[in-house]
């Protein structure tokens, strides 16, 4: 194969610049002008206060309740608006037990799935009577891409292998389909994340530190159909802060040198938590503020990845920093960190969960720069 060029970066194969040229309407090497963001936001509905927690899964019901990971409790907690958090499971190896939760997913029938990445295993509970309802073994280290039904899409460590995506059937934890997939269809690789399944049987990546996503028409499909540059991607860097904090960091060591100013030269990965809705609309969060600061809003970047060609449609803008969310119809909720108070102790930003009104926020092409 040869190579060809997307602005920036090389491309191997043959869905390289051309599909891109045509999708931006913009000539291989063409410098594009500075992104800009659309700045719709929705209206804000509920807010009520949630566990402080390392995780940032949060997942939505049809009665607005909302459920959580408590990860220094090793348990699951689910709100509503108006009311305090109720908790669910607890550490250990038995039935509803847990040893270290992953992920949380809306299930069948109102059911909430908890993925233990320890025990490998997805276990089923309803959120409102607390009861367990049954456990299904999983590959190992499975993330899901995808909601929980009949069968759940993510991605798992193959010994001798690496990362492979898969569709697992959800009820006996057979592998269905599954497929290694390339990491150097770009000279930057493609981020460490399974890709995300449309309803016409494709996946999507993001690619690099977030400036392109990969699109495979079919997920058997030998290239991608298209290589799209993400509209509103800055380069941005680990400020001193991030430095200092990464220097003091230690896994079994401390870092060296060189690796901190492999960290300083690194740009940030600027896509956080993606899902795809049910309109078939990719969202992703967008890390516009540079450093670990708990910013006033934050953004997510919205993608139509259910036509022929995927095209981004704008995004919408929410209040302080996103750290997760989930879309059930037309109500979002985001999990974020709050502004840090001068009372919160030790400068720890407080959790938050808000729930929003999409059909007020409509996507359209307006966009307004943002540097």
């Amino acid at each position: 194969m040869h190579d060809r060029d997307v602005p920036g970066r090389s491309v191997r194969g043959r869905a390289g610049c051309a599909v891109v040229a045509l999708l931006f309407g913009t000539a291989c090497g063409e410098a594009e002008e500075t992104p800009g963001r659309a700045s719709a936001a929705p209206v804000l509905r509920f807010s009520a206060a949630a566990p402080l927690s390392l995780a940032g899964n949060i997942v939505l019901f049809q009665s607005d309740m909302a459920c959580g990971i408590e990860s220094y409790e090793t348990r699951v907690y689910c709100l509503m608006p108006d009311g305090d958090p109720h908790m669910l499971g607890r550490e250990g190896e038995g039935p509803g037990e847990f040893r270290w939760i992953t992920e949380i997913l809306r299930g069948p029938d109102g059911t909430l799935g908890v993925l233990d990445g320890e025990l490998n295993r997805l276990s089923l509970v309803d959120p409102v009577s607390r009861v367990f309802v049954s456990e299904t073994p999983m590959p190992p280290q499975f993330m899901t891409s995808s909601p929980l039904e009949a069968t759940v899409s993510g991605r798992y460590r193959q010994p001798g292998v690496g990362w492979v995506d898969a569709e697992v059937d959800a009820t006996t934890g057979r592998i269905l389909w599954e497929r290694s997939f390339p990491e150097e269809i770009l000279e930057c690789g493609v981020l460490q994340s399974s890709g995300w399944p449309t309803s016409r049987g494709g996946l999507v990546f993001v690619a690099c530190r977030g400036e392109y996503l990969i699109w495979f028409a079919h997920r058997d499909a030998g290239e991608p159909a298209a290589i799209i540059p993400v509209p509103t991607f800055i380069p941005r860097f680990p400020n001193s802060e991030d430095v200092a904090l990464y220097a003091r960091r230690s896994w079994g060591r401390p870092p060296t040198e060189s690796e901190i100013e492999r960290y300083r030269t690194t740009p940030k990965r600027w896509y956080g938590q993606r899902l795809v809705d049910e309109q078939d609309r990719l969202w992703a969060i967008s890390h516009w503020e540079a450093g670990d600061v708990v910013p006033d809003s934050s953004y997510l970047d919205v993608y139509d990845v259910g036509s022929e060609t995927p095209a981004y449609l704008g995004a919408v803008q929410l209040r302080h920093k996103v750290v997760g969310f989930d879309i059930l119809g037309e109500t979002l909720v985001v999990l974020v960190d709050r502004p840090v108070r001068p009372s919160d102790p030790a400068g720890i930003p407080q959790r938050g969960v808000d729930w929003y009104r999409l059909a007020d926020a409509p996507l359209g092409t307006e966009m307004i720069p943002r540097r």
